[in-house]
């Protein structure tokens, strides 16, 4: 099985639109969360790379990967496939390897792939199926599952098309974790279209990192109307949590590529608070080396660690006038941001 190779020219965007909006309804924490929710992106997804056929797949609590939803395909394609599964579970297909590997794996010709599963290999012949590609979707803190797609003729795959397929894996797999349902009268507005915008940004085309982070700070500030704010990459050293200021924004350009300690009461509220809870009034002299940006005391705060598979990816510490209110759309607002962030960080691809 190939594993990220190879050239397919038959591979074109899925419609960037269409795309965006399927998969804002998943960031939107008023999605509808059934399994079928799937399908239209699958949908999507077969379509963009040129398959008729295709299926997704997430594993059940003994571990086993079996199909949940299936497209193109007349009969019960799901049935046939989970019985085979089943009766051979230590037989994995290269939907089992693209899961448990975290990379896109593709089998370029099924006669060619000694190393197939004889159950798997059945249900291929039966079906006519010549190639496939697994795609896993790869969330901020797991595996959400893969999506398979298939092909009745020899199909190879590049570089380019490996990067396309990662990029789509990722932003699925973070579309399937989204936050707890809001309340239905939570209306979002125009704050909630800046974060629409920076999202279709994104997708369009890749980034550095630093003029994400330049992008993601001008979010923060036009859709929470903040006063300032910085962000940038977050390491921890013993039990110090520093951030390099990658960007900011009504800040002085000396703050620009700074490394700064987070002070601890900041450290405190972000690691033990949702990103949903906005935070609380903070005085200057907790603010450590951040109190020189603030013209008020106390100073209304925003801030939120960003995470991907566990690990810290960056941090957002905004501020306002204290005197400003509290929205209730706001701690969506900033989940929000911190998916979106954590996102963007892990589909550009540019150097």
């Amino acid at each position: 099985m190939e594993s990220d190779q190879g050239i397919f020219s038959r591979l074109s965007r899925p419609d960037l639109q269409e795309f965006l909006s399927t998969l804002s309804g998943f960031l939107d924490k008023r999605a509808d969360a059934a399994e079928l929710s799937y399908l239209p992106f699958l949908d999507i997804f077969c379509r963009s790379i040129g398959a008729s056929e295709g299926h997704f797949l997430q594993p059940v609590d003994d571990g086993v990967l079996l199909s949940r939803v299936a497209f193109g395909f007349k009969d019960d394609f799901n049935d046939e496939f989970n019985k085979a599964r089943r009766l051979k579970p230590q037989d994995k297909s290269p939907c089992d390897e693209a899961f448990h590997q975290k990379q896109v794996m593709a089998v370029v010709d099924v006669k060619k792939e000694p190393r197939l599963p004889e159950w798997f290999v059945k249900i291929l012949n039966r079906h006519g199926f010549v190639s496939l590609v697994a795609v896993p979707l790869i969330g901020p803190t797991q595996v959400a599952g893969v999506f398979c797609a298939y092909y009745h003729d020899v199909c190879l795959f590049d570089q380019h098309t490996r990067d396309q397929m990662k990029v789509i894996g990722r932003m699925m797999g973070a579309a399937a974790e989204k936050p707890t349902a809001a309340p239905p009268d939570v209306s979002l507005g125009e704050a909630d279209l800046i974060l629409d915008q920076l999202l279709e940004t994104v997708a369009e085309k890749p980034f550095t990192k630093f003029q994400l982070f330049e992008l993601i700070a001008q979010s923060a500030v036009d859709g929470l109307k903040l006063e300032g704010v910085v962000c940038g990459p977050v390491r921890k050293t013993g039990d110090t949590y520093a951030m390099t200021v990658a960007a900011g924004v009504r800040v002085p350009e000396s703050w620009i590529t700074t490394r700064v300690d987070l002070p601890p009461f900041l450290v405190k509220h972000m690691m033990k608070t949702e990103p949903e809870e906005p935070f609380p009034l903070m005085k200057r002299a907790d603010g450590g080396v951040f109190k020189s940006l603030f013209h008020d005391d106390p100073v209304r705060l925003f801030a939120c660690l960003w995470k991907w598979q566990k690990k810290i990816q960056g941090a957002i510490v905004g501020w306002r006038d204290p005197a400003m209110s509290l929205q209730g759309s706001e701690g969506l607002l900033l989940t929000r941001l911190s998916r979106l962030s954590a996102l963007a960080l892990n589909i550009s691809t540019k150097s």
